[in-house]
């Protein structure tokens, strides 16, 4: 089946030998569009950027498209398109083979919208109509119902692939491309005073032993968004007069894979916190509690499961998530710590943004597995 899926995507959207050049970005998602969306009007192309992302350049394409003609009239409707450029040594951190397949698989779940084609250092697929939240449209009563009946819809998907979850292999492959020393000489003397590699991978086993091999009853694996922060939900309000409740949906796939169900939750609980990483804005266990009665309500009704969720049922999932809840902290701060290498967004500190993940974490074991040392 994987095998089969991988000749359709090469069939059907071959990488085009194109590289975009983001001095020039409107000449270049013109041309893209052009062969991806041939029977668009690009006369009147608008581009705008999208600002808030940390790893890609993100750009809106709006252009018009022919309508059914009326009465001898063409009519035409703008329509929007996505154009995303790689950001500089993206690679090392994302799976593009894999985020191309999750793209597919989704779509065709209705999850998401299509993906139109793919470039050198790119793709261009469908643009979701809708309002970015806010950190504090995390914890909003409807709004957060509706994220967690979606990932359960996510969790629940028919995907293509090896149920083989990536959390662990993921941060041991990022432990692995972080440099031994920046050349900012600021950034390295403050990445030399916080961080110790050998610690890392003591905590690393750790985090492994304890959630995996000491347990009895093995997390449940499933497909994950992985990177379920504000800026990747998208609100869409009820339209009374279409008929249609409101609803959210999920953007930005790239760190998809399958995983573990807790995590999943847990990082999504922990992106609450927003860029400045305040414990105070970590959700209070009743607002969990209430948030994962949703979740397990949607994937109940998914899986034909017709029993009503207990609380043991709520009692049990709400420790399985606390537990993982740390290793948010622990992944993107190593994360962040390959990205102050490599990317060239430079307004963006790193550096000092891996040091408060990182004392989360330190944080969050010491209130959660108070018995263990912590290493880093």
């Amino acid at each position: 089946m994987e095998q089969e899926l991988q000749e359709y995507i090469t069939q059907t959207y071959p990488v085009l030998d194109y590289t975009v050049d983001t001095e020039d970005m409107t000449s270049g998602a013109q041309y893209v569009l052009s062969v991806f969306l041939p029977h668009w009007d690009l006369s009147k192309l608008h581009l705008n950027q999208f600002t808030d992302g940390l790893t890609n350049k993100l750009y809106k394409v709006v252009g018009n498209v022919e309508t059914t003609p009326k009465e001898g009239q063409q009519k035409r409707k703008e329509k929007a398109a996505l154009v995303r450029i790689y950001g500089k040594k993206t690679e090392i951190l994302i799976d593009r083979e894999r985020e191309t397949r999750n793209l597919i698989c989704l779509a065709r779940e209705g999850l998401v919208p299509p993906l139109y084609g793919r470039f050198n250092n790119g793709i261009c697929y469908g643009y979701v109509e809708g309002i970015p939240f806010s950190v504090p449209d995390m914890k909003h009563p409807e709004k957060s119902r509706l994220v967690a009946a979606r990932m359960a819809q996510f969790h629940n998907a028919n995907i293509v692939g090896e149920r083989v979850p990536t959390l662990f292999t993921t941060i041991r492959k990022w432990l692995g491309k972080i440099p031994s020393s920046y050349p900012d000489p600021d950034k390295d003397a403050r990445f030399k005073k916080q961080f110790s590699i050998e610690s890392a991978y003591k905590e690393l086993q750790f985090l492994e032993e304890e959630l995996i091999h000491n347990t009895t009853e093995q997390p449940v694996v499933c497909f994950c968004h992985n990177d379920l922060l504000s800026g990747n939900i998208i609100y869409q309000p009820a339209n009374v007069p279409q008929g249609t409740e409101a609803r959210v949906a999920f953007i930005d796939l790239e760190y998809s894979s399958f995983n573990y169900r807790a995590h999943d939750i847990g990082n999504h609980f922990s992106e609450m916190m927003g860029y400045t990483v305040d414990p105070s804005l970590f959700p209070s266990k009743e607002f969990q509690l209430s948030w994962l009665r949703s979740y397990l309500e949607t994937s109940n009704k998914l899986q034909g499961v017709e029993t009503a969720v207990t609380q043991e049922d709520l009692e049990k999932l709400y420790n399985e998530v606390r537990r993982f809840s740390i290793c948010a902290h622990f992944h993107w701060g190593i994360w962040a710590l390959v990205q102050g290498r490599y990317s060239d967004n430079a307004g963006f500190d790193y550096i000092n943004y891996s040091n408060l993940l990182l004392n989360a974490y330190r944080k969050r074991k010491a209130d959660i597995f108070p018995e263990h040392q912590c290493y880093i």
